[in-house]
Parts: structure tokens; sequence; C-alpha cells
């Protein structure tokens, strides 16, 4: 009795207008086929009646849309146009390993009234596979029939977010670990560096200075990657500055053209005279050797990549073009999701990041592809 009272209390169960029988009227929820609403169709999670054998006896909209998903075009149009569900058997559709679980999940409900919940795999038509929480809801029964209501909830997306999460758990260890060893072997270097400066001022060694000074100028080099690799690894607010982006370019020009003789490739620089911009000049590079790198590896061998600056309208365009296949349309939908890679080894990051650093920056990006290339373009407000 105690149980009744907190059921009406809550709103569940009320005997209003059903002359006190089941928690849920059948005869409403089947109202469907004749054409009125039930009150769960306005619900975006799948709702069912599940039975003792496993049929649904009924589904509301939003169920009806993953049921769709399952079976055939001609069984599903039937489903939805008629209101007829009677004909589908939950069991057809899981997978053989998880048939035992469904069958203790539909014993449990017969003979408690707590709610019981299991996670089972269905497979659909088409051989895709959907992660389903089954929630059963044993006191609230069909009128007459050992049907239980049942919440269905599609797991797939939760699985892909724990996966992502994961992943990134280990990116935030590793990067840890990557800025502890830059710290530890940075101040070594430093040290080394310091001795062999003042051996470069020994008077006695002084037939050794080109060699002191090759050094000096390789220990430093070897700092400077360590230090953006600590730099990297503690995340902290861009230091925006008036900078030029072609000055950043012409820095940038060596390095970017051994890249390009390393992969086999060519870069044609289009910079035309472009006003100052307010940027950070080291998150700026970032994105500039990400872009560089991703048009070298979607290009076939000996082919041209085309850097160009230029100004139109109060804005300053930094583009890179790059002379391959262009990307697919379902990846450019997905263009800066975390882990979406085409490359085999790739981790899916670098256009991440890239994205993230336009944000930081209130600028924008676009893209256009297309069989002939693909273009990226930040586009920045200039400085006046």
């Amino acid at each position: 009795m105690e149980k009744e009272n907190k059921q009406r209390k809550d709103g569940i169960g009320s005997d209003k207008g059903n002359g006190g029988g089941a928690l849920f009227n059948y005869p409403l929820l089947k109202d469907d086929t004749a054409g009125n609403s039930s009150c769960f169709d306005v619900l975006e999670t799948g709702i069912a009646y599940l039975n003792s054998d496993g049929f649904c006896s009924y589904v509301n909209e939003s169920a009806k849309v993953f049921i769709n998903n399952l079976i055939s075009e001609e069984h599903s149009g039937y489903l939805v146009k008629e209101g007829n569900i009677e004909g589908f058997n939950l069991q057809e559709y899981i997978s053989p390993q998880d048939k035992v679980s469904l069958q203790d999940h539909l014993q449990r409900c017969s003979v408690t009234d707590d709610n019981v919940i299991t996670n089972i795999n269905i497979r659909s038509a088409k051989g895709n596979t959907y992660r389903i929480q089954m929630t059963s809801i044993p006191s609230c029964k069909c009128s007459g029939e050992n049907s239980y209501l049942t919440v269905l909830q599609d797991l797939s997306n939760y699985q892909g977010l724990k996966d992502v999460f994961s992943r990134l758990e280990e990116l935030n260890l590793v990067g840890k670990i990557a800025g502890s060893v830059a710290h530890e072997v940075r101040n070594p270097l430093t040290v080394v560096r310091g001795h062999l400066q003042l051996l470069s001022w020994d008077e006695t060694l002084k037939k050794h200075y080109e060699q002191f000074e090759t050094m000096i100028m390789e220990i430093d080099s070897a700092v400077e990657i360590l230090t953006e690799l600590l730099y990297m690894s503690r995340p902290s607010k861009p230091k925006m500055e008036r900078q030029n982006i072609n000055d950043i370019l012409n820095k940038l020009y060596q390095l970017l053209n051994a890249e390009a003789l390393v992969n086999l490739h060519e870069i044609v620089y289009e910079l035309e005279e472009v006003p100052d911009v307010m940027l950070d000049k080291k998150r700026f590079r970032q994105v500039v050797l990400n872009l560089v790198n991703n048009g070298f590896q979607a290009m076939e061998n000996h082919s041209q990549l085309i850097i160009r600056t230029y100004s139109k309208d109060g804005k300053v365009f930094f583009s890179i073009k790059d002379h391959g296949k262009g990307i697919p349309q379902e990846i450019m939908k997905k263009l800066g999701t975390p882990f979406l890679t085409t490359k085999p080894n790739g981790t899916g990051l670098g256009l991440v990041a890239c994205y993230n650093i336009v944000n930081e920056h209130k600028a924008k990006m676009e893209v256009d592809t297309g069989p002939q290339g693909t273009t990226f373009t930040m586009i920045f407000d200039e400085v006046m």
C-alpha cells in the first residue's frame, strides 16, 4: 500500500481515468493504430512494451525510428505507416552471445517489481552493431498481458565518447611525461652549452673555434625544440602580439623547403604585402607546420604546395593549397573532430589543434576541396 501511495504521489500509475486498473492503460497506448498520438510519442527516448517472449506489443515514435534502422525497408515502412509492431521480435536481432542475457532479463522481470537493467548488442539488417541498454519496469504492465514497460537507449555514442576520453587521458599522460623529459634534458644541455662557450674563449683552443660555434648552434636548436615541447605540454593562454604573417613565413622558409625536399615536393610562395595582425607567433607556426605537413601527405610525389597571403576589405588571408585528390564529403562534415584521420598512423589531432588555435585568435578557417586539391584559408582582422 505504501508503495502504491508513493507511485501515485510521483504521478506514476494514477488511476484517474482508467478505473483504478493497470498503471498504464494498454488500450490508451495502442490507440496509435486509430490515428491518435500516445503521450509517449513526444519523448525522444525509445519506449516499448516487451512481453515474456521478446515481442514488442507497443513502441513509441522514437523506438520506431530505431527499429527502422534494424529491419528491411519494406517491413519498416509497414511498421511506420500502419502502426503495427506486433511482428517485431527483439530476439531476432540480438547477437547470439546476448540471447541468454535477454532471456535472463525477461525472467527477472517476471519475478520482481524492481527495475531490471541489461546491456545487449543488436545487429541491424545491414550488419551494423548497436549497444543498447534496456531498462524494464515490471511494475508497469499492460493490462491483461505480461508486457513490461521498457526504455531503450542506444549506448553506441556513449561508447564512442568513452573511447575518445580514454585516448585523451593517454595523450594527457604522454604530454606530462614529454614535458618532464624535456625539462630534465634541457637543463644539462644548458650546462654543456655554457662550458662550450667558455672553451671557445680559450686562446689555446682558437683553432677549434668554428667547431665550438657549430656545437653551440646545434645545442641551441635542440634546446629550442625541447622548449617548444615543454610549452606544448603545459597549455597556456596565447600571447597575442602585433605580427606580420609574411615575416613569420620568411623565417620558416628554410625549414619548410627542407621538409618539401625530404617529401619530394616543391613549395611555391605567393606572398603579397599584407597589414599586421594580432596573433601568437608560436601558435601560428604550429598551424603552418601542421597544414603544410597535411598537404605533403595528401599529394603524389613531385607536386606543388602553394602558400599564399593577401589582404582584402580589412581582412588578412593566409592559405595553403595542395594538389591532392581532395577530402571526401563524409570526412568534410566531421573536419576538426578529435581522432578523425585517414592516415594509417595518424592521431587525428593536427587539425583539431589548428581549429583550436584559430578560435583562440578569433579568426576564421575556410576549407575548399575538390578533385584538384584542397585549400585551407585562415582569415584574420587586420590591425589598424
